[in-house]
């Protein structure tokens, strides 16, 4: 992560965690009970999106991340790591669009604002079929990415995020991680 504060972010199904810290402290973590499945199912119902269910997913973004921008006003991050789902897919298309290629041991993926905000235009000006046709659109990601991207497009506007990052690992690898150094440990205490 580097020594300066950066914001993690997360977008589950059901809830969106975000985290602020450094490479050595976490100075800040939330869980929002309002994730891409949550959100989808609230505010698009035409698709492509209309420009007015837009205005209201970022109203209720307004009122319901107010803790995440109060922290972020406290330990001011300036780069946005993204985690798993969305951010992957967000690189999996830039990667392909500029022929770059994932390597089995990079532990971080490309992405750049400009990219993302190209990305975000094709997808709320499109329908499923023709977000489908774009180069690195997965079928699980295809419906949830339209509502996810305008979550962290808000996220970025509102806290004058500079720089985003796309984190090779996730939930999945931070549980796993754990549990083997929790084994360690208690094979180490029962060797005693």
């Amino acid at each position: 992560i580097g020594p300066e504060p950066a914001l993690i972010m997360d977008i589950g199904g059901g809830s969106i965690e975000f985290i602020i810290g450094t490479n050595s402290e976490i100075l800040w973590k939330e869980s929002f009970e309002i994730g891409g499945q949550r959100m989808l199912e609230q505010f698009q119902k035409n698709d492509p999106i209309l420009s007015s269910e837009i205005v209201a997913l970022r109203e209720y973004l307004e009122l319901h991340l107010e803790k995440l921008v109060k922290a972020c006003q406290q330990h001011e991050p300036r780069t946005l790591i993204g985690s798993s789902g969305t951010f992957d897919t967000l690189s999996d298309i830039y990667q392909l669009a500029n022929d770059l290629t994932k390597q089995d041991m990079d532990t971080e993926y490309p992405l750049t604002l400009h990219s993302f905000e190209d990305t975000l235009q094709q997808v709320v000006r499109k329908n499923r079929a023709q977000r489908l046709a774009i180069p690195g659109m997965i079928p699980l990601r295809v419906d949830m990415i339209v509502v996810a991207c305008v979550l962290v497009d808000y996220v970025i506007k509102k806290l004058d995020l500079k720089k985003v990052r796309v984190s090779a690992y996730a939930l999945k690898e931070g549980v796993l991680l754990s549990t083997i150094h929790s084994l360690q440990v208690l094979n180490k205490s029962t060797e005693s």
